[in-house]
């Protein structure tokens, strides 16, 4: 028996089908293919993701390997880590935007207090809670290290 599909003004497709009595289901051996790709978990994508990037650098390691490029101590170098670190925070309160030349630019940005009230999420109704105005914190790559990447 052929199943007729309409699809469009000018299109059709037919798909050759085995139907038998109504209690028994249809064969559609026809309409999906046999060599179908298993889905990966989301969880199995994001490790074969991490897998490629490799694993990101510790502080211990960057102070070591600034250390020994500049021939300095690591314990000066750990400390000048933790002063840019106080500075960039300082900066960022006061000011809100801090630049580290060739790397990153931190801004801070006011996210507006939301009402509390019924949403549709999911296709469910669901009340939610008022939540106050806060400021967040971002960071964004210059344009030097995008374009070295």
């Amino acid at each position: 028996m052929y199943i007729h599909i309409y699809k469009g003004a000018r299109h059709s497709i037919s798909f050759l089908a085995q139907v038998r009595t109504c209690s028994e289901t249809v064969n559609r051996s026809n309409l999906v293919p046999a060599t179908m790709a298993p889905m990966k978990t989301m969880k199995a994508m994001k490790a074969t993701a991490m897998k490629a990037g490799g694993k990101a650098m510790t502080k211990g390691a960057l102070v070591k390997q600034l250390a020994d490029q500049h021939e300095m101590k690591t314990k000066a170098v750990g400390g000048l880590l933790a002063s840019l670190a106080t500075l960039a925070t300082t900066e960022v309160k006061k000011t809100g935007i801090f630049t580290i030349p060739g790397l990153c630019r931190i801004k801070t940005r006011l996210k507006p207090a939301t009402k509390a009230g019924v949403r549709v999420m999911f296709g469910q109704e669901m009340k939610v809670k008022a939540k106050p105005a806060k400021t967040v914190v971002k960071a964004f790559a210059v344009a030097a290290l995008k374009a070295q990447i």
